[in-house]
Parts: structure tokens; sequence; C-alpha cells
């Protein structure tokens, strides 16, 4: 197959204890077992090394979302993302997906068979997939002309050292202690295309309107995510960079936070009055990008421009609790019982994954990637 033996032990004791988690029937416990059930589909789909599949890239994408808006952190206030009633409702990010967890649940619990979990699963995390009007919006406006943006009278800014310099500055406040960017870890042609990016982005949030700002904030985001993969690809010091690492998860909070139509209302998500204030996601970091902008207008050097956009992205990272409850903790006896199960339910999950991630019109993944399960072991 093509996950390693402890790619499925990481993810079947992280979905165990999600579980165990959700049905202590609090918020914080929903949160809790939202998030690591999340976190993990993303990490195992992310650990296939075998055929990529449009359906298994939709999954990561819908567990990415639903990991965003059910942090612990919730932009602003504490748990306004997830709303929990026990045994009446639980809405994140308005969206109330109470059947789909009790589905879940209960065909986990209760070993119902790989394609019950699995259609559990498609359903609670199709509650996240990407909105089809956003991404025909998207699509229009990739058909429209826009002149090529023109960085001629300030050729440093897609210059790899340039941007190299800007990184580093980043992953220093986010918790680098040593040079760990340099700038033999970036193309120059990537350095090009993200300082085009940028410049796109600011002539986009000048127009001061919300749609402009809310494509110009996930136009950096994205911009800085492709940015960070090609120095990843690169340099192995960067690969070790606890700075890139946060980076990373604030800015892929940023896209899904200023994404068009974030699941259910246009702008839900993006709050906008010029001059006065700009909220997204609950925060209010109008000064934050008010000084990206004039670092960037005011031709400002990498150090300056670095700065800003850590603020930025810092407003966005996820913090990890708040101390009023913790994870559970496994028993010697529920480890025995994983142990004793894991023959049963790691293939009952490879097999929920084909399920999930397949579609109508396209072809089915290999199954090589995910040895057939024994469905005699549900009998």
């Amino acid at each position: 197959g093509c996950l390693r033996e402890e790619q499925e032990d990481a993810w079947f004791s992280g979905f165990d204890e999600a579980v165990e988690s959700m049905l202590q029937k609090t918020r914080r416990g929903m949160q809790l077992g939202l998030g690591s059930v999340a976190r993990h589909t993303v990490e195992l789909v992310r650990g296939v090394a075998c055929e990529s599949s449009p359906g298994l890239q939709r999954l990561a994408e819908q567990a990415e979302r639903l990991g965003v808006l059910a942090g612990s952190k919730s932009l602003g206030e504490l748990d306004t993302k997830v709303s929990y009633e026990p045994l009446k409702a639980l809405k994140v990010g308005d969206v109330d997906i109470h059947s789909e967890v009790n589905e879940l649940l209960l065909a986990w619990k209760y070993k119902k068979g790989p394609e019950q979990v699995g259609r559990a699963l498609a359903k609670l995390l199709r509650d996240f997939q990407s909105n089809p009007e956003e991404q025909e919006l998207q699509n229009s406006e990739a058909t429209v002309a826009r002149p090529p943006v023109d960085l001629t009278d300030v050729p440093w800014r897609k210059t790899a050292k340039f941007w190299a310099d800007v990184l580093q500055r980043l992953c220093q406040r986010l918790g680098d202690g040593r040079d760990a960017i340099t700038v033999a870890c970036l193309p120059e042609d990537a350095a090009e295309q993200h300082g085009r990016m940028i410049q796109d982005a600011i002539d986009r949030m000048l127009g001061k309107t919300r749609r402009g700002i809310q494509t110009g904030l996930k136009e950096i985001a994205a911009s800085t995510l492709k940015l960070l993969e090609a120095m990843e690809a690169r340099c192995k010091a960067a690969q070790m960079s606890v700075g890139r690492s946060r980076l990373t998860t604030a800015a892929q909070r940023l896209v899904v936070f200023a994404s068009a139509k974030t699941l259910v209302n246009f702008g839900v998500h993006v709050e906008y009055e010029p001059m006065q204030s700009l909220k997204v996601g609950g925060i209010d970091i109008h000064l934050e990008v008010n000084r990206v902008i004039l670092a960037w207008l005011q031709n400002k050097g990498p150090v300056e421009l670095g700065e800003s956009l850590a603020d930025l992205f810092i407003s966005f990272e996820e913090e990890i609790g708040d101390g009023s409850a913790a994870a559970p903790e496994i028993s010697p006896r529920r480890e025995q019982r994983a142990e004793a199960e894991g023959s049963v339910l790691r293939p009952m999950m490879r097999a929920a994954l084909l399920i999930t991630s397949r579609r109508d019109d396209e072809p089915e993944m290999p199954l090589s990637c995910f040895p057939e399960p024994d469905n005699q072991a549900f009998s």
C-alpha cells in the first residue's frame, strides 16, 4: 500500500481520541474532537504516496476548513465559531453538523462497516467544501484580462534576496532564533511571481471595497503559501523551521477566512468599512493591513515589510486551548482495546477514504493505495 504503518497507527489513535473527546458532550470536547478529526485526516491524505487523486485533494481541503473553523481560538472571541447544545444542536461556522457528527460517532463506535463510516465522514466534510458560487466567481475573474503587474520601478521586489530577507524576518518573529532562511532557499522565478502577486493584491485592496479586500488578503496568503512550498522544496533547513510552520498555519487560516463566500453567507467572515474598520473572522486587522499597504507603497525594505506582514499573520495564529479542558487521556485498557481492534479499524478507514474521496466524474483511486478491507470483521 501507499501508507506506512506508522501513518496508519497515528491516524487510528488520533481518530479514536477525537471520538472519545466528542463523546464528553461538551463544547470544548467537540472543538478538540473536530479539530483532531480534521488534522489527522489532512495528515493522512498528504501521506498518501501513490497516484494523486482529485478526490483526496478535495477531502484535504474540506478537512482544513473544518479544522480552521473548529479551532480553539476563534479569532477575537474564544469559541464563537462553535456553538453546542448537547443532544440538540452543534454548529461550526454557522453550519449545523449535529446529525452528521452523530452519524459518524455511531458508525465508528459500533463498527457499522467501512461503507457506512465512509458515508458519514463524507457527509461531515462536504459541509465544508468550497462554495460552487465562490469557485465560479473566481473562475470568471480569472478570465477577465488584468494588466500585467509592472515591477520595473522596484526591481528588488522580484529578487530572491529581497523575499528571503522578508521571510527571514517573518520567521524570526514567529519563533526562529537563527537564520534558517537564506537566499539559496528561494528560486528566482518563485520570488518574482510572489512580488507580482503581492503587488496585485495591494492594487485590489486599494480599491477600498469588501470584495477587493477579501481577494487581496486571500491572494497575499495563498501566494505566501506557494512561496513557502518553493522554499521547502529547495532548503532542508527551512523544513525544520518553527517559524515557517507557524507561518504556514496562519496563512492557511487567512485563506479560509478571506474566502469570498465561506459556507453560508457572502462575506460572512469579512466586515469592512472604508477608512474605519476591517474585521476578518471576528478580529480587527485594520491597522495591520494598513501597515502592510504603507510599507509596500513607501518602498520600505525587507525588514520593515516583514515586520508588517508578521503582525498580520500573527493575528491568524491558532492557539491550543485555554486551560479549561484537556484532551482525554488514553487508559491502558483503551490502549489494549485499540491494539486489538487496529486490524479491523484501520482497513475500515482505508475503505472509508476511498468512498469519501470518489466522485462519479473521476476515476477510482488505485486500490493499491488502500488495501481491500476485511469486511468479514464486521459480520
